[in-house]
């Protein structure tokens, strides 16, 4: 709650299911989104988006947080926001204007029957994202030429027919895992869970 200027700042979670939304076309707002209310009012000021039906569960899982930022020569009061796949998105409280510029990013398309997916996402360029986004085929395990061959081998049967290069520099990792989940993606694709599970355990392996 910004209390000098009576604004209360939430932030919200995904649409149920996360990963399937069949049952729910469109954007989804206000999934996903932080929201700029008056505080003695409710009367909605601004709000942003932050994924459009999503798919990845990529939700704000925490508060936003009031801080003061240096823009331009300037102190501005603002507001900042974390979600699941890290990135952090900065906006000035009152008007809801992002503080740094944020692109759209072209989104994978699914293949599930009647799954509509955005054909972009916001992404905020600054400030860098505090989790890693992507992960290619020369970073896996390297502890021994054996592991680091059958990870690769897992690497590539995994990925089956998903082409990385065609997601434009979208994400390839959740934020809460050591490997790819490209299943988000494609919402229950015809990757299936056995290779899920091989690639958590070819993590795992790696792991201290």
């Amino acid at each position: 709650v910004d209390t000098e200027r009576g604004i209360v700042f939430i932030a919200t979670g995904s649409p149920a299911d996360d990963f399937y939304g069949v049952d729910r076309p469109g954007d989804n707002l206000y999934g996903n989104c932080v929201i700029a209310l008056d505080a003695n009012t409710g009367k909605k000021l601004w709000h942003f988006q932050a994924t459009r039906h999503d798919l990845w569960d990529s939700d704000f899982s925490a508060p936003p947080i009031l801080l003061t930022v240096n823009s331009n020569g300037r102190r501005v009061a603002a507001v900042a926001a974390t979600n699941k796949w890290g990135f952090i998105y900065i906006f000035d409280r009152v008007t809801g204007k992002p503080l740094f510029p944020i692109k759209e990013v072209k989104a994978p398309t699914s293949t599930v029957p009647g799954e509509i997916t955005a054909p972009t996402q916001p992404v905020p360029t600054l400030p860098a994202p505090l989790a890693k986004q992507t992960m290619t085929r020369d970073e896996v395990t390297a502890r021994t030429p054996e592991m680091r061959a059958w990870a690769q081998k897992e690497f590539d049967t995994f990925l089956g027919d998903v082409d990385a290069g065609k997601l434009d520099g979208f994400h390839l990792l959740g934020t809460r895992s050591r490997y790819p989940d490209i299943s988000g993606f494609l919402g229950r694709s015809r990757i299936g869970r056995a290779k899920r599970r091989a690639m958590r355990r070819a993590a795992l392996r790696d792991t201290p």
